[in-house]
């Protein structure tokens, strides 16, 4: 259970107003809230074959190596997942949010704009194949054409050496793209972890968004089996949850959404459908 206090400074604001020679004024006081981020349990297990591991085959720190790896992957997709349903969420204003089937520039600005004003600055936070379908309309600036052209536009030369030489933008209409890194689940490179049809604008100086909680250290224990071969166990509780949901926003562009072509498991409650079996749990044991 966690406290947010401060609230309503803005409603609390606007009781500075005229008043009247010695007379009786409204009076405000700034509200307080709890909220409860639920923890589940994250866990997994690997073997150490005993001949294997005297043929030096098999390394006991690389398999705990891995183990730490997939919690740490596990804590990502946690966030990734409330992230994602808060676009659907009534408790987010509709100017932090937009979803439409490509991407619009003025969509993008108004979202921009929305989150500025809770904070010193704005940044975009997207994979590489969202910023890739920014398309013209993430640096051209001008009268659009009605024949799909764009006559009398400008684009920034730092725009055009991007693109050159990374194939992407960093920057749109002055704020900021941070390329979330993109990385496939397994060699057959059919499914990635990150959803590449969400973009997250988060502010700058703010408040902190997501909160993260664990409960309890990680327990690791091990035991050797008759064969010889040594199974080693880890556990952890982790909690993801929105702290806040009107100072940061997203932008679903929905013409990326795919099919079974990012990791979700049954536990994922987003918009997107057909989610594939959870490979963290088929490969590595990992209970997500």
């Amino acid at each position: 259970m966690f406290k947010r206090g401060r609230l309503g400074r803005n409603r609390a604001k606007k009781f500075i107003t005229q008043v009247g020679l010695s007379g009786v004024y409204e009076t405000f006081r700034l509200d307080t809230d709890t909220f409860e981020v639920r923890a589940h349990a994250v866990g997994g297990a690997a073997r150490l074959d005993f001949e294997r591991f005297l043929d030096s085959a098999e390394n006991i720190n690389e398999l705990m190596e891995i183990i730490y790896e997939g919690l740490e992957e596990a804590l990502y997709l946690e966030v990734q997942r409330a992230l994602k349903a808060a676009i659907n969420s009534a408790r987010m204003p509709a100017r932090n949010k937009a979803i439409a089937a490509g991407f619009y520039a003025n969509s993008m600005q108004r979202v921009i704009g929305t989150v500025k004003a809770y904070g010193t600055d704005a940044v975009i936070f997207a994979t590489g194949e969202f910023i890739e379908a920014m398309g013209p309309d993430a640096v051209m600036i001008g009268p659009w054409g009605t024949t799909g052209q764009y006559p009398n536009v400008a684009v920034h030369p730092a725009d055009l050496d991007d693109i050159r030489n990374t194939g992407k933008i960093k920057i749109f209409r002055g704020t900021p793209i941070v390329e979330i890194p993109q990385s496939f689940v397994d060699e057959r490179n059919e499914e990635v972890y990150i959803d590449p049809a969400f973009a997250y604008i988060l502010p700058t100086g703010g408040d902190k968004v997501v909160k993260v909680v664990f409960e309890g250290a990680t327990q690791v224990w091990d035991y050797v089996n008759t064969d010889q071969s040594i199974e080693i166990n880890i556990y952890k509780k982790m909690g993801v949850g929105i702290l806040t949901y009107h100072t940061w926003g997203v932008y679903h562009n929905t013409s990326l959404d795919v099919t079974g072509g990012y990791i979700g498991g049954t536990n994922d409650t987003n918009t997107t459908p057909n989610y594939p079996g959870d490979k963290l749990n088929e490969d590595f044991g990992l209970g997500l």
